[in-house]
């Protein structure tokens, strides 16, 4: 199609590989597509990755964002089990976490990870977790090669608090 083919003649200046990305979301609002693609690696998909495009039915490009990753290398071959990851998840959390995986997420992931400034690439299984009050939830990325915790995201987005608060106000 029409996008492909745009990402294919712009694959130098937006430094990707058309072959590696997957459709994610196709969108047709009004006179605007909006297109995202997932980047994958030996059929694995790259986390934290994102091609998204809007594009107008003439044709234009309006705005394209790139988060690409070319330089990934690891291997795609697990040694630990889902069920032996799901476990050291739950170990990490502690045991009054529930730790589930999502339908569909029974594979790994790829998952980009900066550590003293350099990046390097993890096989990982992904679990979403959640403690018995809802106060703590998020993912917990197990790597299945060599068991560790790769990284933990907290998505908390509120919880019901109480106290109080003491400040001044200054004038400007």
């Amino acid at each position: 199609n029409a996008i492909r083919s745009f990402l294919a003649t712009e694959r130098e200046a937006l430094g990707l590989d058309p072959d590696q990305l997957r459709l994610r979301r196709f969108q047709r609002i009004g006179h605007i597509f909006y297109v995202s693609f997932v980047q994958t690696h030996r059929g694995r998909e790259v986390l934290h990755s994102e091609v998204e495009l809007r594009v107008h039915e003439r044709g234009s490009v309006m705005a394209l964002g790139v988060v690409y990753y070319p330089d990934i290398v690891v291997s795609v071959i697990p040694v630990l089990a889902m069920a032996g990851a799901r476990d050291i998840a739950r170990n990490h959390l502690g045991g009054e976490t529930q730790v589930s995986i999502s339908p569909g997420d029974d594979r790994t992931f790829v998952l980009p990870v900066e550590d003293d400034g350099e990046r390097r690439y993890r096989l990982v299984y992904r679990f979403g977790y959640r403690n018995a009050n809802q106060t703590e939830a998020g993912d917990i990325y197990v790597d299945a090669r060599d068991g560790g915790i790769a990284r933990v995201d907290d998505a908390v987005l509120h919880s019901d608090l109480s106290g109080s608060v003491a400040g001044s106000i200054h004038p400007l």
